[in-house]
């Protein structure tokens, strides 16, 4: 229909007044708007021809030489008959080339009088070939096996299939660790590329590597194009078969030196760590710390002493000891002390109880809780708790929660708590809630929490609030938020509450580039300190303009705000001020083994003794990981703003660990920081650590072996390199021919080995596969032994009889092709056509006695085989030369005698 449509909009559109004179040949078409084609469409365009002479015409349509080559017409237009009187009208179709670059283009058809070969009309179609995009990728060549520790050198190739210049972004997945590259191609041009894999040294078994390319054309997901390269890892020092289950205890010794207290210390502590299973099929899982003795250390950096055990499985969870004991955010979030929990799973009940004897909070003398969840699906949960606790005036408090988790679909999400305290009589509440709601275009989610003011939970006298949208679009987005945090906790001493804020944003991000992007924010924002001495009391409304650029491995970030701020300390009639902040950040990755970021910020304005007590802001982190042995991470910051001073906070910090060997390894820490609450008091903490790990034996393995096998050498020169595969388990044999595997359940396998791994012409003595038993708790010993192969040359050999060239005698004529020749050795059966010059040949063939078949299927008549059955014997590394002898039999001519009768 639409070809129908096209056509008969084209008739109506005829302009007659365009038209060519050849004598009495008119050519009329109409003018033709611009064609939009992709590479490869065809262009129909309609003429009419008018013959005003008494003869017929013969006509040809062809198409010009001109700038746009390799333009083809769809049929054959060399001998078109026009009748004499009378008008035709012709549909001529064009085929745009494939390959032909995006553009604007001229298609030029000429018209000829065959009879004296001259043009009387031509015809031209502008056209406008848009832009079709294809790229392709593919693995150019990569290693099928490498050992640990080694680099596996993939290549890959980019092509662009498409007819413009294009730019692609490369993608490649190794593991963790992702790369991108960013490659301009022009048309019909591609790059082989290099790509290296690290593997871990310490590997202890055989492994695959998976490493994903993907490619994409910049902006376009829609021409995305993925491959991927599989490379075997065997580790690079054989493990011996453990007969035993091994948990596994790290046990530590630890030399610190703090100033915390306001003098130095100097102190050691042992510290003994366990986490495993204790059965093969990892259904009880226990885990320990031991840390003592108590040395008065600094808890935020891991220096108290710390006794606790874990035991769970599907159905059971104890733990007894130092740890976080909690019942919910609004009761008791996180209660470092010295007790012991209880939980105990049903289908789709959990119920749990806890006893605990706060360690850092010494209002609360000891506290209880019971609890119960029911969850009826993945998507519900509802929990129903109480506890009580014991002040150090011997006064009890009680709570009570209800707790309730719901997803709506998979757009809405709810979690609301509603919990009592109870004292003397007097009932307080709180509450909390939230509401999550995602689409593919836009989120909003909203959180309360209150408390009243003499509520006895774990927050008291509190409101804090929190809601915000998104509105995501193809590339920008805007958002909208607004925090209230006015919460009081009942925190450990070693913490502190965050000072009071107000903040409203709305904010709009732009993505301009894949690579950059830049965002412009309102701010209002106030912040006050909960001392009774406030340090700071501020709000601030203001502008931000923030930038950000990829460079490939490098990062950039600029960031600048200005406003207007009031200092709330001061006078009331004290203006608010001008400000403007600057913030510089830098990342730069190289992979897992190296990263560098640094940061550097400017407070201009009236800010100083404000916010702060400086001018510049400044700091960075390095990371770096040498050979998978050696890491080290240092952190340096020059000073903190006050919002932060209730925290401890890190000038300096560095963290080196260097493993001797997968037993064995050393740490060393070391912090510098300003102590919470303080602006300018300064505490180190530098702490050694030697770790050994102990794998304990706990069970004996049942109903596993191990395989231990050598590659035997009669004559190949080298046996490394070899891959035995044993029912899908890969083993790689070393310089001496030696491969393990060091665990297999007990049973019978089938071992082969993996050709393309041996040597030109090297074949196994016995033929494949080789069945081997493995025992429980026994080495099952395998040799395979390789020797050079041995060759088979045959040739057909063609003798005429001894009455070939006697009279009355007719030579035989015909040729000999495809006879089936068979080679055996009761074994293995190999079968060939012989090749058209009367010749055959078998490779590879092991060593022995060898039947080889000759079938007379297919000989001419007259042929005859003198000897079908051969019997050789095939030595390593050598060639047999084999000669059989096909006989003509010429055949008499019987003549017949004639009487004449008269």
């Amino acid at each position: 229909m639409y070809k129908f449509i096209s056509i008969f909009l084209l008739i109506t559109s005829l302009n007659l007044n365009n038209f060519a004179l050849a004598g009495e040949l008119n050519l009329k078409f109409p003018t033709p708007s611009k064609r939009v084609v992709e590479p490869g469409d065809i262009i129909n365009a309609m003429v009419t021809i008018e013959n005003n002479s008494d003869s017929i015409k013969q006509i040809i349509f062809r198409h010009q030489n001109n700038s746009v080559k390799d333009w083809k017409l769809i049929s054959d237009y060399s001998n078109v008959r026009v009748e004499k009187k009378s008008t035709m009208r012709k549909i001529i179709g064009i085929q745009a080339p494939s390959n032909i670059r995006a553009g604007d283009y001229s298609v030029h058809l000429e018209v000829l009088d065959k009879s004296d070969m001259l043009p009387f009309g031509t015809l031209e179609i502008p056209v406008q070939v848009i832009p079709k995009y294809l790229i392709s990728v593919e693995i150019f060549k990569k290693p099928d096996y490498i050992f640990s520790g080694e680099e596996a050198n993939v290549e890959y190739l980019i092509q662009n299939k498409s007819n413009t210049d294009t730019k692609t972004d490369i993608r490649i997945i190794d593991g963790s660790n992702v790369s991108k590259v960013e490659l301009n191609l022009p048309k019909d041009s591609s790059i082989l590329r290099t790509y290296q894999s690290k593997t871990d040294k310490l590997a202890t078994s055989t492994s695959q590597s998976t490493i994903i390319i993907i490619a994409q054309i910049k902006g376009m997901p829609e021409t995305q194009e993925s491959t991927s390269a599989s490379i075997e890892i065997y580790p690079s020092v054989i493990q011996k078969f453990d007969k035993y289950v091994r948990f596994p205890i790290k046990v530590s010794g630890v030399a610190a030196i703090s100033n915390r207290s306001g003098q130095q210390l100097i102190g050691g502590m042992f510290d003994i760590a366990g986490s495993g299973s204790l059965d093969k099929k990892q259904v009880n899982v226990l885990d320990f710390h031991f840390r003592g003795p108590d040395r008065s250390g600094n808890p935020l950096f891991g220096m108290n002493d710390e006794y606790v055990m874990n035991f769970k499985n599907q159905k059971f969870i104890v733990s007894v000891g130092h740890s976080n004991f909690g019942l919910s955010e609004l009761t008791e979030s996180s209660r470092n002390g010295l007790g012991a929990e209880v939980k105990y799973n049903f289908k789709h009940f959990t119920i749990g109880a806890y006893y605990a004897q706060p360690r850092y909070y010494p209002l609360i003398k000891n506290l209880a809780s019971a609890s119960i969840n029911f969850n009826p699906n993945l998507k519900n949960q509802f929990n129903l708790g109480i506890l009580t606790k014991i002040d150090t005036f011997q006064y009890r408090t009680n709570l009570i929660s209800i707790e309730s988790k719901n997803a709506f679909g998979k757009n809405l999400k709810s979690e609301v708590e509603f919990a009592l305290s109870q004292k003397q009589a007097e009932w307080n509440k709180a509450f909390k809630g939230s509401l999550i709601f995602n689409m593919s275009h836009w989120n909003s989610q909203m959180a309360v929490l209150y408390a009243d003011p003499k509520y006895l939970g774990y927050v008291s006298n509190s409101l804090r609030v929190n809601i915000g949208s998104t509105f995501q679009m193809k590339k920008s987005s805007f958002t909208i938020n607004y925090n209230l945090n006015s919460t009081n906790m009942a925190l450990d001493t070693f913490y502190t509450n965050l000072p009071y804020s107000n903040a409203f944003n709305l904010s709009a991000n732009f993505k301009i580039k894949p690579t950059q992007t830049l965002s412009i924010t309102g701010y209002y924002n106030k912040m006050k300190d909960k001392a009774l001495r406030p340090l700071f009391d501020y709000t601030k409304t203001s502008g931000r303009l923030m930038y950000q650029q990829r460079f490939k491995s490098f990062n950039l970030s600029l960031m600048g705000d200005i406003g207007r701020m009031e200092n709330l300390l001061l006078n009331s009639e004290v203006k608010p001020s001008l400000f403007y902040n600057g913030t510089l950040t830098g990342y730069y990755y190289i992979n897992q083994s190296f990263s560098l970021s640094l940061y550097t910020n400017y407070q201009g304005g009236k800010q100083v003794n404000v916010t702060g007590n400086k001018l510049f802001y400044y700091g960075g982190t390095l990371t770096t990981s040498l050979k998978d042995r050696l890491s080290i991470t240092a952190q340096y910051n020059s000073n903190f703003e006050w919002v932060y001073y209730s925290t401890d906070r890190s000038l300096l910090s560095l963290n080196i660990t260097g493993k001797i060997n997968k037993n064995n390894e050393l740490q060393l820490q070391g912090n510098y920081n300003l102590m919470r609450n303080t602006l300018d008091q300064k505490e180190y903490n530098f702490q050694f650590k030697y770790t050994h790990t102990l794998n304990v034996p706990i069970a004996r393995k049942k109903n596993f072996g191990s395989v231990s096998g050598k590659i035997i050498d009669h004559g190949v020169g080298t046996v490394s390199g070899v891959i035995v595969n044993i029912n899908g388990i890969n083993a790689i044999s070393d310089k001496n021919g030696v491969f393990k595997i060091p665990v297999l359940p007990v049973g019978k396998y089938m071992a082969t080995v993996r050709t393309n791994t041996l040597g030109i012409y090297a074949i196994t003595e016995q033929q494949g596969p080789i069945e081997i038993e493995v025992l429980d708790n026994k080495v099952c010993l395998v040799e395979i032994a390789l020797t050079n192969s041995g060759r088979i040359i045959g040739k057909l050999e063609i003798q005429e009889d001894e009455n070939a060239n006697k009279k009355n005698f007719i030579p035989v004529v015909g040729t000999i092709d495809k006879l089936i020749v068979e080679a055996s050795n009761g074994k293995e059966v190999f079968r060939k056509y012989t090749n058209s010059d009367a010749t055959f040949n078998f490779d590879d063939l092991r060593p022995g006695s060898w039947q080889v078949k000759i079938y007379p299927n297919g000989l001419p008549s007259g042929y005859s085989i003198i000897n079908s059955i051969f019997t050789l014997e095939i030595k390593s590394g050598q060639v047999e030369p084999l000669k059989v002898i096909i006989q003509k039999k010429s055949r008499k001519i019987q003549f017949q005698s004639t009487i004449n009768k008269k």
